[in-house]
Formats: C-alpha cells, structure tokens, sequence
C-alpha cells in the first residue's frame, strides 16, 4: 500500500470506507476458501489511520444466515478488534440497475452500499485467489457476485461476460488480493487440507493494485494461467476496465 503512494492517498478525512472481503463460506482461515481475517483487519486499521469516519465490512453469503460464515471465517471478529463496523445484508436494500454497453446481462440487482456514492466514498475489495470450478479461478472481478442479489447461480452460465458487466456498474477503487493461502483445486469451497498451498513458492503473497484487471491477471500467472486462458480477465480489459498485461505495468515487489 505504502508503495501505491499510502492509504491516505486513497482515503481522506471522514470518508465511509467499504471493505468487501469473501466471506461466503463456512469455513476457517487455514481452508482458504475466505480472506484472510487479518488482512481485513490491517486494511481496517489503515483505513481509520488515513482518517475515515467509518469502514463496513460486509459480503453477501451463500449462507442463508450469514453469521455463521462471518463467524467460522474468523472476519467478523478480527475486522470488529479492529474498529471495523461489520454488517449484515439487509435484502430489501438491493436496488436493480442497468447494465450499459454489456455483453449479455442487461439489468441486475445490486446491493446498494457497494453502488450508492452518498454510503461508500471509497470501495476496496479483498478477494481471496482461489481455484473455482466454473471460472477457473476466483479473484477481484470474480468477488463481485457477494455484491449483488437476485438467483446468482444463473450468473455461472457465461460467467466470462457476466463477471465484467456486474464490474461496469461496481467502481472499485482498490483490489487487495489475498494469496496468503491459495486453493489449488476442488475450489471455491475446498475443504481438504492437501488443497491449500501455503508455500513460499506458490502462495504467501498479497497483492494490491488499482488496476482490478491486472490484479486479476497476476493471479491468474500464479496459476500457470495468462489473460487468454481466463475469459472473464480477457473481457474485463475489452470493456475497458483495465489492462490484462500485468507485466507491462510497473511491478514492485517487496519481501516480508
């Protein structure tokens, strides 16, 4: 963060911050299929250091009662110790909006603190990478079906277009993506020990940009996989929502 120029490049005095991790399953920490809770938690803490009024922390579950995943993650916990305002989805709140220059979805109900300028003034999503089944992987751009309401399986059908449409109306203004621990397979639930890679060599990254298609496109790499090899990334940057070549942008890398 101290590399993009500090938090408080992004973030000013008495700005409501969002923060939208994964936190649809119920799961622990060391399964992967979550954010990392700490990583919430230190953006937290760096956003209420640069001065915001408040930062919510929220997704929308696959859980039908939320705080059973909010609460196996570990997130709800560590994002509150931190000074968080951690919430639930309230379902009369989703508010259904029109898709322009979309490749095939033309409307969607979107939760309204993620759209709505006058509740979030800066929007960070926080991914984790992991393997997904349908997608290939699930990182930023991918994260954005916790924001929004209505049957989101029928999204899965040509879910490389619908992913960068639900992106044209969501402004993220900062993608953290988790690769402390990465699901190598059976994703995005996993559920075994031997399918989260926590190796120096293939996880144990964080990665921040304000790019979401080139975050996405580095976490793509950490999978053998290019921009071609991953649709959603390949459209989002033919919609215009950044550049696939992640390695054509200046790269900074810092050792912990």
């Amino acid at each position: 963060i101290d590399n993009l120029g500090g938090m408080g490049k992004l973030v000013s005095e008495g700005d409501q911050v969002v923060l939208k991790p994964n936190m649809a399953w119920r799961r622990p920490p060391r399964m992967a299929a979550n954010t990392n809770p700490w990583v919430v938690a230190a953006l937290t803490e760096m956003c209420l250091n640069a001065g915001a009024a408040s930062v919510k922390v929220l997704d929308h579950t696959i859980a039908k009662d939320p705080r059973s995943s909010y609460d196996r993650s570990g997130i709800a916990e560590a994002a509150n110790e931190a000074g968080a305002n951690v919430v639930y989805v309230d379902d009369s709140r989703f508010i259904e909006r029109e898709i322009e220059d979309n490749f095939t979805l033309q409307r969607w109900p979107f939760y309204e603190t993620f759209i709505n300028a006058d509740l979030c003034d800066v929007l960070i999503n926080v991914p984790v990478l992991k393997h997904h089944g349908t997608s290939r992987v699930s990182i930023g751009m991918k994260n954005v079906l916790g924001m929004v309401g209505d049957d989101r399986g029928q999204l899965h059908r040509d879910i490389h277009h619908k992913i960068p449409d639900l992106n044209r109306v969501v402004k993220t203004d900062l993608t953290v993506m988790d690769a402390y621990r990465v699901i190598r397979r059976h994703g995005p639930t996993g559920g075994r020990p031997q399918d989260v890679d926590n190796s120096m060599d293939g996880a144990r990254r964080i990665v921040a940009g304000v790019d979401r298609v080139a975050v996405d496109s580095y976490g793509a790499s950490m999978f053998d996989l290019g921009p071609q090899d991953v649709g959603f990334v390949r459209y989002g940057a033919e919609a215009g929502l950044g550049k696939a070549d992640w390695e054509a942008a200046e790269v900074i890398e810092n050792s912990i």
